[in-house]
């Protein structure tokens, strides 16, 4: 487990949910420029649904950066209670 845990630590995870959030903002804040330029004439539905499933991802993503990541030494003392 040690091994494994070396090769995919809890930082570098960290990290790359942290990049993830970053994109899935930067999305996030293109498609609010495009809204607000869009002509009267054009619906932005498609666009409020494409920000509506960044949002989905986006709290999916927070979550598993707060909650789901856990020290090697949390997992030990678990794996010690069976």
């Amino acid at each position: 487990m040690r091994e494994l845990y070396s090769e995919n630590d809890e930082s570098s995870e960290k990290e790359k949910l942290k990049a993830k959030l970053y994109g899935i903002n930067s999305q996030l804040d293109a498609l609010a420029e495009r809204i607000a330029v869009l002509p009267v004439t054009v619906s932005p539905a498609p666009l409020f649904k494409q920000m509506e499933k960044l949002e989905g991802v986006k709290k999916a993503k927070d979550i598993n950066l707060s909650e789901r990541l856990v020290a090697i030494e949390t997992f030990e003392e678990f794996a010690e209670l069976d």
